[in-house]
């Protein structure tokens, strides 16, 4: 707001006016005073002189130069506080943790699958995957997992070092597949095969001959679904 804008709107208050009170007595519109006085309306000498007059005030001559510097000095201020805000949104755009109602929130949305090293088998990492009526790719989600596979033992079955395979967790062999093991206490992956109600049939895959195992030997960790790899 300039000097001449504030005098007038001082000059009213004192006066105890309204905008539109002022306005009649001094014989311009009401939008064109509140312009005037929020500093939006350049106001010529000569209008100044008669808003100021009705409300028996006189214009005093405000000298440019210094009207121009009270200006100059309250913009630094303006910006420094614009920069200030921008500062904040920028940091709370970057730095945001979700809290964990957010995170109970998006659980409905999103699902984290963890993801395990299957020689050391502890948690490497996780995996996205949206929820769909309440079911991840068709399944529980709280009953799936990622193996990470770290050697090529079982590459005869396509599944090298590196890939991911996705696990249903299941403690069964229902129709002959491939399985997340627990064998001579070690985590294995093999295709199995039932031999009869007491033996299995464990298989690496390739030339690599079948192990025939007792079934009671052998844990039943989960049910192979798919592998995925990073080109």
């Amino acid at each position: 707001m300039n000097r001449l804008a504030e005098k007038i709107k001082n000059a009213r208050i004192a006066a105890n006016l309204t905008e539109k009170e002022l306005a009649q007595k001094s014989g311009v519109s009401i939008s064109y005073l509140l312009q005037v006085e929020s500093g939006k309306k350049v106001i010529s000498e000569k209008i100044a002189d008669q808003i100021l007059s009705s409300l028996g005030e006189k214009i005093e001559f405000i000298d440019p130069k210094l009207e121009a510097q009270e200006k100059a000095s309250e913009k630094p201020m303006e910006n420094k506080k614009v920069a200030s805000k921008q500062q904040e949104q920028s940091k709370s755009k970057d730095h945001v943790v979700p809290t964990g109602q957010w995170q109970d929130a998006l659980s409905g949305i999103v699902k984290r699958i963890p993801i395990y090293d299957l020689v050391r088998w502890e948690n490497v990492g996780y995996k996205e995957h949206p929820v769909i009526d309440n079911k991840v790719e068709g399944y529980n989600g709280d009953k799936l997992l990622y193996v990470k596979v770290t050697n090529n033992q079982v590459s005869g079955l396509r599944i090298k070092m590196n890939d991911l395979v996705f696990v249903l967790e299941s403690h069964e062999i229902g129709k002959n597949g491939i399985y997340l093991l627990e064998y001579q206490n070690k985590r294995i992956i093999r295709q199995v095969m039932k031999v009869n109600n007491r033996e299995l049939s464990l298989i690496q895959g390739g030339a690599t001959e079948a192990e025939i195992v007792e079934q009671k030997k052998v844990k039943v960790i989960g049910k192979c679904l798919r592998v995925s790899f990073d080109l």
